[in-house]
């Protein structure tokens, strides 16, 4: 892509370096342009010549043909995506939803769905196990935490996974689920954590899942609640999502605006209201332990710092290299993704320090301090 830098790990035994990875070039996108989006406003311009120095003492530099010249002397993320197939699995499969909450570290699996509603739980290197769909129904969604799993079929219907463990990966069986007594309609979208699950209806009404199914009587000790709250005039909400911790919880309508739930705590796991995140318009939503992630309405990839239990809105959103259909994001911010074609893949990280030891893994830390940001010198 023109304009973009990407930096390799040359050694001496290895001059032409290895594996490239991209630099995200302070891309902040917020609802008032801000100083930051103005300096680097540059990058994107395609009649400006650049220069680019990198010393493993001073850091990278970059110089403009306007005379401008831009220091980074922190550490630089970067970011390559490695395309993804399933041991046994013919690469032409096309895969169109995946769900990656259960997988933290090396441990744990990625679920991933077929048009067709074929259903596999996998971990990288390894033979996928082929999980058996309902009777009678079609798979169309799948979300993933923990132990969890929760899916809606074709004719939107909720289902749950049971037997889920690290003996049994794949679970046994399926449990329905009756909300009609509930009020419950349709169910379109929904996303589980460790302890509740959310979901959005045909009509736009919000519900949360609090309690535990039972599979001999799965109404008995289950309880759905409405949220309170409306989104934006002439909006309905159309997607919800929830971190693993049950903890920050986000919603998008059906003209890509965002929201946040406010004071969800463990003993109010509802919260008290919607608000409105302002910045960019977002098509949908993954959330891990730290950050929510989320995709353009184009396709493009962001992530929202500063988000926290006193901060549920955070600050601002900034933009991370990558242009996909859909993701997903494990606890601990491992990034899954499916493009365009149905392919899956998986975003790995490298950090580019200005030392002499200018390559390490990345860790919770560096990756979110916002300590690689550019400077005009």
């Amino acid at each position: 892509m023109k304009g973009s830098l990407w930096f390799t790990n040359v050694t001496r035994d290895n001059p032409t370096g290895d594996t490239w990875y991209q630099v995200s070039l302070g891309q902040y996108l917020m609802q008032n342009r801000s100083l930051l989006e103005t300096l680097w406003s540059w990058v994107l311009r395609g009649d400006d010549i650049k220069l680019l120095t990198a010393s493993p003492r001073a850091g990278v530099w970059l110089l403009d043909s306007g005379g401008r010249l831009q220091a980074s002397h922190g550490p630089l993320l970067g970011t390559r995506w490695d395309s993804i197939t399933p041991q046994g699995v013919a690469k032409s499969v096309f895969w169109s939803y995946l769900s990656a909450g259960a997988r933290r570290g090396d441990t744990g699996h990625v679920w991933a769905l077929q048009p067709n509603g074929e259903l596999i739980c996998f971990q990288p290197g390894s033979h996928p196990l082929i999980v058996e769909p309902p009777h009678r129904k079609v798979l169309k969604l799948i979300s993933a935490s923990g132990s969890n799993l929760w899916a809606i079929t074709h004719n939107f219907k909720v289902v749950q996974r049971s037997g889920i463990s690290s003996a049994c990966p794949q679970g046994f069986g399926w449990v329905d689920l009756t909300l009609d007594q509930f009020g419950v309609g349709k169910v379109c979208h929904l996303s589980c954590g460790a302890l509740s699950t959310w979901a959005v209806d045909d009509t736009g009404n919000v519900w949360l899942r609090i309690g535990k199914e039972d599979s001999s009587d799965p109404t008995v000790t289950q309880a759905w609640i409405p949220v309170d709250g409306n989104p934006l005039p002439g909006c309905r909400f159309a997607k919800v999502a929830v971190n693993p911790g049950d903890r920050v919880v986000w919603a998008v309508d059906d003209r890509n605006n965002v929201y946040a739930r406010r004071d969800v705590t463990p003993s109010f796991p509802i919260g008290t209201s919607w608000e409105v995140v302002p910045g960019t318009g977002v098509r949908d939503l993954a959330i891990s332990e730290h950050m929510v992630w989320a995709t353009c309405p184009g396709g493009d990839i962001v992530c929202r710092y500063g988000v926290r239990e006193d901060n549920c809105v955070g600050y601002y959103w900034k933009k991370v290299p990558g242009n996909f259909e859909l993701i997903s994001v494990t606890p601990d911010d491992q990034l899954w993704a499916v493009d365009q074609n149905g392919q899956l893949f998986l975003r790995k990280t490298q950090h580019f320090y200005g030392t002499q030891s200018p390559f390490r893994p990345r860790t919770y830390s560096a990756l979110f301090s916002g300590e690689e940001d550019w400077e005009v010198i």
